[in-house]
């Protein structure tokens, strides 16, 4: 059975970040570019309760850290706990469902250059009900969180419309179909490739970009208006997976839309037609991802029973 239990108290928030600074010695640094493949990151601090044990009609603490190892400020964040095992092995004392640990105005912040993520200590009260018939009883908590995250690609990519090589020049660039991409952009979900497709139009080619998109962590990916309750009624049909995606190529606009093929996500963004005997060069492509991400930690209790 499972059972929606409510962060009770709030007895602590401890608050750690360090020092950041925007550039490294005299070499400016584009602070859009991050690194990384984690989010936040959640885990149960051991020995509270004391030996994992409590006692039958006794309230018992429980505490967790939550660290944002990402390198974007968590600004709506939602937990809920949850138990599963005998029936009513755990209750709290009043009526909810979700504690929020983020919000606009109080945002669990992100790493930067030289700086880490803030960190916060959460601990909730929990009471434990009376047990009947054998001396004790297993129990497993469960906390799921939920959070609304981003993702922002940066990438040169040689725009080269000449599709068909019939303009004999000296070009600045040459055509590259696939852009291999590792080392993550400082967050749970990352490009990992974009190719680089020339539709044929007349005299011009239209680009389209096609961005692979990947799941580095193994949490949940819902769509970013769905965050807060898939921690309280949980995910929606139809919100699993889902991303928004907004892509510029130099100061143009692309028009992004979502198309997977069978449990890989692709967004594919489409750019204004450009004359075949336009000249190479370089351009920045610049993706922002946004979309929410459910992760999770369990804890098991030994439930005792008075003597």
């Amino acid at each position: 059975m499972k059972k929606i239990l409510f962060v009770l108290t709030l007895l602590s928030v401890l608050i750690l970040a360090g020092c950041g600074q925007s550039s490294e010695g005299d070499v400016a640094v584009d602070e859009r570019v991050k690194t990384g493949t984690r989010g936040m990151q959640m885990e149960f601090i051991r020995d509270i309760p004391y030996n994992n044990e409590a006692y039958e009609q006794e309230q018992f603490p429980l505490a967790l850290t939550i660290r944002n190892e990402g390198g974007y400020d968590i600004t709506q964040g939602w937990l809920a706990m949850t138990t599963e095992g005998p029936v009513d092995v755990l209750s709290v004392e009043r009526s909810g469902t979700v504690y929020q640990f983020a919000t606009p105005n109080d945002p669990l912040g992100g790493k930067g250059f030289g700086e880490t993520g803030q960190s916060r200590r959460i601990e909730a009260n929990l009471r434990a009900n009376e047990i009947a018939l054998t001396k004790e009883q297993q129990a497993t908590i469960t906390t799921k969180a939920c959070y609304q995250y981003q993702t922002t690609l940066v990438q040169k990519i040689c725009i080269d419309p000449d599709i068909n090589q019939e303009f004999l020049r000296i070009k600045p660039c040459k055509y590259k179909k696939d852009t291999g991409i590792s080392g993550g952009q400082g967050a749970p979900v990352s490009v990992t490739n974009v190719e680089f497709k020339r539709i044929p139009y007349g005299n011009n080619i239209q680009p389209v970009f096609k961005l692979t998109v990947t799941n580095n962590e193994g949490g949940k990916i819902i769509e970013e208006g769905n965050t807060g309750g898939a921690c309280s009624t949980g995910i929606i049909a139809g919100a699993f997976n889902k991303i928004k995606a907004e892509a510029k190529i130099g100061d143009e606009r692309l028009s992004c839309i979502q198309k997977d093929e069978d449990s890989q996500i692709y967004i594919e963004c489409t750019g204004s037609q450009i004359s075949q005997s336009k000249t190479s060069g370089y351009k920045d492509i610049v993706v922002d991802l946004y979309y929410g991400y459910i992760i999770e930690d369990e804890k098991n209790i030994r439930l005792l029973k008075k003597e």
